[in-house]
């Protein structure tokens, strides 16, 4: 059984009333110095108080870092037995499900010519989504090109997209390829497309309907193939023209933002720091930093973290080829937000009689084994002999009952 699952049997109990799964931080610690503590979300939880934990939650158990979820489906076994490290997506892997289901409609989508709209938040990885599909389909060896729509002007829009022959204009000297003749046998990407004018979503639509079109200063229809995608965190209902937009939705993804993801934190940090370990430089985070880093809200999301990360370095600075981000590293306004009322339970003062008691087979077997590794010898030598420590060994003692037995060894 793995160090993760018997974290999750020492601290969860099920309800048996409502089917919910309550948090319980059963493990008392009466030896004076210890700093572990368990939080939820960021936040310091009262032992023995039972917590409701709602998707998505964040539990920090000494320096182990869980992500509470539900398991109710297919998919949820799948990321907790064939695929414990999560399924592949961009430069990092995903455990999230909502992220894995997209992975998986992505990956059906690729081989085919369906145009995708990718929706979502700014900052969730739209475009990394897009070149997820063009890498996956028969267009990977070809051209991927994105363009920002936001960023092109209208009196530059048809020599942008279309190009233009020698003489179109006073300054076309030559005849020059537009973003539909470049990305030829690729696969174009439209980020931002609600920011297209109407009469510019106009001329698109024949070019994505017919695959023609026709330089600025040409009279010759010219043939392009490429497959069509695009990005928007806006409703494009209003913004967008119903026939354009019919044609380049034949499928929508949306993504999760961040918020909903936070069990790719820990991930997703560590390919922002990938660029600096390839330096041969250390890095390394501190629990307060990691607990900040990984609880916070992002509005950016993704696009936030990742400048988060990178400021933290910067700040950090290089250290005898070590960097180690602390929370004085991290943006000021990086904070964790207060827990919803009865989130942490009842504030009351810590536990201090004895665990409850256990199964009486638990019991027996543990008995056994604890009597048997401490017959004749002192505690430091029974806790090698068990690979455990020495604090380790009176938590047990004082669960089973035989701290007394053994408080002088």
């Amino acid at each position: 059984m793995s160090s993760m699952h018997l974290v999750l049997r020492r601290h969860t109990e099920r309800s048996a009333a409502d089917g919910s799964t309550r948090f319980v931080d059963l493990i008392e610690d009466p030896l004076p110095g210890s700093k572990n503590g368990t939080y939820l979300n960021g936040h310091a939880i009262v032992p023995g108080t039972p917590i409701a934990l709602k998707n998505g939650d964040l539990i920090e158990v000494g320096h182990t870092l869980l992500c509470y979820r539900q398991a109710t489906d297919d998919l949820a076994v799948r990321l907790t037995e064939s695929e414990l490290d999560g399924v592949e997506f961009g430069p990092t892997r995903t455990r999230c499900p909502a992220v894995v289901r997209c992975v998986d409609t992505l990956a059906s989508l690729a081989p085919t010519e369906l145009r995708v709209l990718f929706t979502g938040e700014t900052g969730v990885g739209k475009e990394s989504a897009a070149v997820f599909v063009h890498q996956k389909s028969h267009r990977a060896k070809g051209r991927w090109l994105a363009v920002n729509c936001a960023a092109i002007s209208s009196g530059l829009f048809e020599s942008a997209f279309f190009g233009h022959v020698r003489g179109a204009f006073t300054s076309a000297v030559g005849q020059a390829a537009g973003f539909l003749t470049q990305a030829h046998g690729g696969t174009l990407f439209l980020d931002e497309l609600g920011s297209l004018a109407p009469d510019h979503q106009a001329k698109l639509l024949r070019v994505i309907e017919t695959g023609l079109f026709r330089r600025v200063g040409s009279d010759k229809d010219e043939k392009i193939d490429v497959r069509w995608v695009a990005a928007t965190n806006e409703d494009l209902s209003t913004r967008v023209r119903g026939d354009l937009l019919f044609r380049v939705r034949q499928h929508e993804i949306c993504l999760p933002p961040l918020g909903q993801r936070r069990e790719d934190m820990g991930a997703l940090i560590a390919s922002f720091l990938a660029d600096l370990r390839r330096t041969n430089v250390r890095v390394s985070i501190t629990p307060l930093a990691a607990r900040r880093l990984c609880c916070a809200p992002y509005p950016g999301n993704i696009r936030q973290l990742g400048a988060v990360v990178r400021a933290a370095t910067a700040t950090a600075g290089v250290r005898d080829g070590a960097v180690t981000i602390t929370g004085s590293s991290l943006p000021s306004d990086l904070t964790i937000p207060a827990p919803a009322a009865n989130d942490l339970g009842p504030p009351r003062p810590p536990i201090t009689e004895a665990p409850p008691a256990v199964d009486p087979h638990e019991q027996r077997f543990s008995e056994a084994v604890l009597r048997r590794a401490l017959e004749g010898r002192t505690k430091a030598a029974a806790a090698v002999a068990l690979r455990i420590s020495v604090r380790h060994l009176d938590r047990l003692l004082l669960r089973f009952g035989l701290a007394e037995r053994y408080r002088r060894r």
